[in-house]
């Protein structure tokens, strides 16, 4: 809910973000459920999908539909791409006994809602792609009662990139929890064996600016490692590392990221590009084919 704010004196108008009560029914997904129907009533689920939603600051309570029986079964929580930045104590309190995994990626979260250390059985936390800041982490949070913990997933909050991060996480949690974060500082050395090295160039002006690499190298490695992550999917290396969590040189990630593209583009020029009798490519994209009196009317008008 928004409400018309006018800061005094200034003249300046500006829309202001409010905590509403929510009513999350209609979306649940319920492919893992664990209970029985009989006839149109759902007696029982287990995972509860509340993907992108809201666009709200707070999420401060949990409704379902008349039909489903209690929250008290969920064990799996999805309340991604949500624009939050807080979940209250009360939202999650009824899940605190069943829980074993919470996904807040993609929201607007500055540090860990302290609510989530209600969640004594959360086995798995995803907060991938937030804007968690290093000193509002509130380890407090992660040395709670949460006894189950397995994995603790912080990979692409930008500005928790260092090393010396990632070692004071893992050593509160302890070595029972996997942590997971995007390492960006100190990068990796340089790694003689890749392609073209980690860097080209010292400046856009001795690039060639028609290649794809000049054209990728003012991205940060953690923007290209993302791209490898959420364009290619490519989660794992060859010999089974994580491109978004391990210290994998920028030389490999690029060498990688262009031959990607280059299958790409091999793909579209065996199977979708050709050229007509004029010598022109033709882009077969989906839809239903153009007849060929059409057609030819149309390239030779």
């Amino acid at each position: 809910k928004e409400q018309e704010m006018r800061i005094e004196g200034k003249g300046i108008h500006m829309k202001e973000r409010m905590a509403v009560l929510v009513d999350c029914h209609g979306s649940m997904d319920t492919a893992y459920n664990v209970g029985a129907e009989h006839g149109n009533e759902l007696c029982d689920f287990s995972r509860l999908n509340l993907l992108g939603n809201f666009s709200l600051t707070s999420l401060t309570s949990l409704a379902v539909p008349p039909k489903a029986c209690s929250l008290s079964t969920i064990m799996h929580l999805d309340l991604s791409r949500n624009e939050l930045w807080d979940i209250t104590t009360d939202a999650l309190e009824p899940l605190s006994a069943t829980l074993v995994s919470l996904d807040i990626s993609r929201n607007c979260f500055e540090s860990l809602p302290e609510s989530i250390g209600a969640m004594h059985e959360l086995k798995e936390l995803r907060a991938t792609h937030n804007l968690l800041k290093p000193n509002a982490l509130r380890l407090d949070v992660l040395t709670s009662d949460m006894k189950q913990l397995e994995v603790i997933d912080l990979r692409f909050n930008q500005k928790c990139g260092k090393r010396s991060l990632l070692e004071l996480l893992q050593s509160t949690v302890g070595d029972k929890v996997e942590m997971k974060l995007t390492v960006t500082y100190p990068p990796p050395p340089p790694d003689p064996s890749t392609v073209n090295g980690d860097r080209v160039g010292a400046s856009p002006a001795v690039r060639d600016a028609k290649l794809l690499r000049s054209q990728l190298e003012p991205w940060s490695t953690m923007a290209l490692r993302r791209r490898l992550v959420a364009d290619f999917g490519e989660e794992l290396t060859g010999d089974g590392r994580g491109w978004a969590g391990s210290d994998i040189s920028r030389g490999h990630v690029m060498d990688r990221l262009l031959s990607m593209y280059q299958e790409e583009a091999d793909d579209k020029n065996s199977s979708r590009i050709c050229n007509d009798e004029n010598g022109r490519a033709v882009v077969y994209v989906s839809g239903a084919s153009v007849e060929e009196s059409i057609r030819v009317r149309v390239l030779h008008a």
